[in-house]
């Protein structure tokens, strides 16, 4: 997850609008698979 996150933000503007909808659904379906709800992080108590 954090591979392809930092893969996103280090392509930048280089990445063409497909490949970052790819690279977009696989951490979607990596989220799913992992059983995580949301993107959120755990807000501090």
């Amino acid at each position: 997850m954090r591979m392809l996150t930092y893969f996103i933000n280090r392509a930048g503007r280089g990445l063409s609008p497909s490949r970052r909808k790819v690279l977009q659904r696989a951490k979607r379906i990596l989220w799913q698979q992992t059983g995580q709800k949301t993107h959120e992080r755990p807000r501090a108590a």
